[in-house]
């Protein structure tokens, strides 16, 4: 009977054991398949790229993100001559920050959650004779521009106010209202910001010859420093509407400079270091109709050969210009010289062309 009970009592530890095992393997796999489970439906969910609020083809983090309509003050390349640009008031217009640009409905910007995008105008609804809608879109948001223009008397720009909606595919919606102006002449206020852009990506060291003719320039009050550091120069033309007063003494750094010419602008005088640009050969300050008077210092312009000083307020020229020994060419047509005046210029210079009328 002990031998019996001997052989009986592994016999039931082993059924214990064997019990125990089948009910921890049970319970893994209940666990396996509930992962497996899981894993399955979250796979399903994104198989069609979309979430709860996402759209198939969108950025979701950024559709989830609150809309941001900010500033920006650097204009991008494709705003180029007159174009539109508006901000949120007019103190921030005349700052040059801006919510919206564009170059006359070809290429508009907005910077929404502190990134610069571009939109392509889609269409414009004329509500009247002052009021339109203008559509505009990206890949993922839309913008209606709600705008009133009203011409000033000078027609050279357009005040611009109304409201700009944002739009994204999500349905999420913010409007701001704006003040702003489209034109080419936006005014002396828009000049510290203008002469930004008007000087934008010019390679300063190497540059040999700056032309200036674009839609920039009549905004243009003064030039810059970077203008004068342009050592290298040999030619600089300045040949449109400008309202630039005068010409830093930095003119000076202009040792290669060979021709200068500054057409309509408002410059009344010319810097006494304009004598150390030794090596000019063309000196053109006309059709501005401001310049009174030339300082004694053209006289140390040695090589002069070309000297245009034509639409002025000029009464009279220096003694010094006598030193201009290779001056072919002076022109000083529509000027205040009298008649006594005229002869004394001929006489100053007699082996150069003077013309004093067509």
């Amino acid at each position: 009977m002990v031998a019996k009970a001997l052989w009986f009592r592994p016999k039931k530890t082993v059924n214990l054991l064997n019990k125990k095992q089948t009910k921890v393997d049970k319970t893994q796999f209940q666990n396996s398949l509930l992962i497996m489970l899981l894993m399955m439906a979250l796979l399903a969910c994104g198989l069609d790229g979309t979430t709860e609020k996402g759209l198939p083809g969108t950025n979701n983090k950024e559709l989830n993100n609150e809309l941001s309509l900010d500033t920006f003050s650097k204009l991008p390349r494709e705003i180029n001559g007159c174009a539109c640009y508006f901000s949120n008031d007019s103190i921030a217009f005349k700052k040059g920050l801006f919510i919206f640009v564009n170059d006359f409905n070809q290429a508009s910007f907005v910077m929404i959650n502190g990134n610069l995008k571009k939109f392509t105008h889609t269409g414009i609804d004329e509500m009247d004779g002052t009021h339109t809608i203008t559509q505009y879109k990206n890949d993922s948001l839309l913008i209606s521009l709600k705008v009133k223009g009203e011409w000033p008397s000078n027609y050279e720009s357009i005040l611009k106010t109304g409201a700009i909606e944002l739009t994204q595919i999500n349905g999420q919606t913010i409007t701001k209202t704006f003040y702003g102006k489209c034109g080419c002449d936006l005014g002396e206020n828009t000049n510290s910001w203008r002469i930004k852009d008007f000087w934008r990506g010019i390679d300063t060291t190497n540059l040999i010859n700056c032309t200036v003719f674009n839609h920039y320039s009549q905004s243009v009050l003064y030039l810059p420093d970077r203008f004068y550091d342009m050592k290298n120069l040999k030619t600089i033309i300045m040949d449109t509407q400008t309202k630039l007063v005068f010409l830093s003494p930095k003119i000076k750094n202009f040792k290669k400079l060979e021709t200068l010419i500054i057409q309509k602008s408002n410059i009344k005088s010319l810097p006494k270091e304009i004598g150390e640009l030794r090596n000019l050969k063309t000196l053109t300050i006309a059709w501005g109709g401001q310049l009174t008077e030339i300082p004694k210092e053209i006289g140390q312009l040695e090589n002069l050969e070309h000297l245009d000083l034509w639409r002025n307020n000029l009464t009279t020229l220096p003694i010094e210009i006598k030193k201009l020994k290779k001056l072919k060419t002076l022109l000083l047509g529509e000027n205040l010289f009298s008649p006594a005046e005229r002869d004394r210029i001929k006489k100053l210079l007699p082996n150069c062309k003077i013309q004093f009328d067509y």
